[in-house]
Formats: C-alpha cells, structure tokens, sequence
C-alpha cells in the first residue's frame, strides 16, 4: 500500500513487476515493484533516504519518505489494485 499524507494513493501487487509514478506536492516518486519485492527508485525529497533504503517484502515492512510524506507499507502478498488516474507501466 502507498500512502500520501494517510490517504491511500495505491496498492501494488508483490507477484507482478511494475513500476509506479506516483505525483505529490513536491514532485514524482518512482516505485518500483521487482521480484517479489517493492523499492522507490527515485524521488524530489533532499535526502532520498527512501531511494537508498534496502527494497521490502514482509508483511508489515515500511519504507518511508517523511519530507514528501509517502510511505510503502507491505500488508500481504495478495491481489492489488491500481486507483483510477494512476500510471502503472511493465518494465
């Protein structure tokens, strides 16, 4: 689940590669889904603690961008849904 500010922006599914635009104030995070396992492979925030952050694939992992106010949360490993007007693309 990606979150922005608390509000759920998607949900991404484990078993499927994607990589995710995700827009915010503050500019665009690339989230990448790879494997089995989810990373932001790039995003605007100064310090891009997020970015260099070891991808996650356990239940309950986080991977948190406090500036820009995102966060990755893994909950499960099943089905997911893309919210309308969000751009998924395959690698």
């Amino acid at each position: 689940v990606v979150t922005v500010d608390g509000r759920e922006a998607a949900r991404l599914p484990l078993g499927k590669n994607t990589e995710y635009a995700l827009e915010t104030d503050f500019g665009t995070h690339k989230i990448v889904v790879r494997d089995g396992q989810v990373s932001v492979e790039s995003a605007p925030c100064p310090d891009l603690i997020c970015v260099h952050h070891a991808p996650v694939s356990r239940r309950g992992e986080t991977i948190i961008c406090l500036p820009c106010g995102v966060v990755v949360t893994v909950v499960s490993h099943g089905d997911a849904v893309i919210l309308p007007g969000e751009e998924v693309t395959e690698p």
